[in-house]
């Protein structure tokens, strides 16, 4: 098969291409390179650096490349917080971006599109876990409010426009080797890289607070399922699990040979509280259960960074 995946030298879809290469696809790299990196592009795929605000060069690339039986539309731009918001490249990225690739369906060829969206679109639910059929989505923050508009997009280009499936897979917090340090989402990758450099890891509040955590290789997992489904689906991606920040700091202490050290800061602006989602719906639609316990994908990830961290000083050294 022959797949589009755009953001695709970012964290979860460089990973995404590794997979389909492997799995014997073709594959066609979409990424500007803003947030995502050159190196982490599969050569075994056709790679194009380009914007996909820039209409006119995606269409022809599209046609270049035409047919293509899937594409997965994984560019996003997230921001580093409420307090760092910029509305106008939510906007541009995250929603005209989308609709740009969504009017290329016709010319692509395509059958199926998989939308990466995000728990963000809950905002802050008052009962737990988040169910697709019963949380009113309610973001609080542009990036949520411009994954939600995007998702509407979505549906409408395929189901009232054309007849092209659709997955809309609503990530919940992602984590592993690749992850860039960005916004809350990233937490893991904070705390890992602290502890690379030998420094404190920065706490916000007490560390009670609750996050839906889930390894790349799992959400991987269910994003290729889903490729691979034919059904019209919304579903959450994530553990099912509600986990704190302090249990995370506790199992990056049992994995690390040296004292774990913390700097205490108060409550950011804009936090949400208590989050987990339900994943029922993931597991009966993609038969698909994440595999990667909380220790052992922090520990990849501890080591990937820690290697990181050693590359990166010999660069500059």
């Amino acid at each position: 098969m022959k797949f589009l995946v755009t953001g695709a030298a970012g964290f979860i879809g460089s990973h995404l291409v590794d997979a389909l290469v492997k799995g014997g696809n073709q594959v066609v790299a979409i990424d500007n390179l803003s947030r995502g990196h050159r190196k982490n592009v599969n050569s075994n795929c056709q790679f194009y650096e380009l914007d996909i605000c820039d209409r006119s060069l995606l269409s022809e690339v599209i046609n270049q490349e035409s047919p293509i039986d899937v594409i997965v539309h994984q560019a996003s731009i997230i921001n580093a917080g409420i307090d760092a918001e910029d509305i106008d490249i939510d906007l541009a990225v995250n929603v005209v971006g989308t609709i740009n690739l969504l009017q290329q369906i016709t010319d692509s060829g395509a059958s199926r599109f998989v939308y990466a969206s995000s728990v963000a679109v809950y905002g802050r639910p008052e009962n737990l876990p988040a169910t697709v059929s019963e949380t009113v989505p309610a973001p609080i923050a542009s990036y949520g409010i411009a994954k939600l508009a995007a998702e509407n997009y979505v549906k409408y280009f395929c189901s009232a426009l054309t007849d092209v499936s659709f997955g809309i897979l609503r990530y919940a917090n992602i984590f592993g080797p690749r992850q860039d340090l960005f916004g809350e989402v990233g937490v893991v990758r904070h705390f890992v890289e602290a502890l690379a450099r030998s420094e404190p890891i920065t706490l916000h509040g007490d560390g009670n607070q609750t996050r839906d955590y889930l390894y790349v290789s799992d959400c991987i997992d269910a994003t290729i399922a889903s490729i691979h489904s034919g059904q019209d689906m919304l579903v959450n991606v994530g553990s099912g699990k509600a986990t704190t920040v302090n249990r995370i700091i506790e199992v990056i202490q049992d994995l690390s040979e040296v004292e774990v050290k913390i700097s205490n800061h108060p409550t950011r602006h804009g936090e949400i509280g208590n989050f987990w989602c339900d994943i029922s719906d993931a597991t009966r639609m993609l038969d698909w259960q994440p595999q990667t316990s909380l220790k052992d994908g922090i520990a990849d990830t501890m080591n990937w960074a820690a290697t990181e961290y050693l590359n990166r000083q010999a660069s500059t050294s």
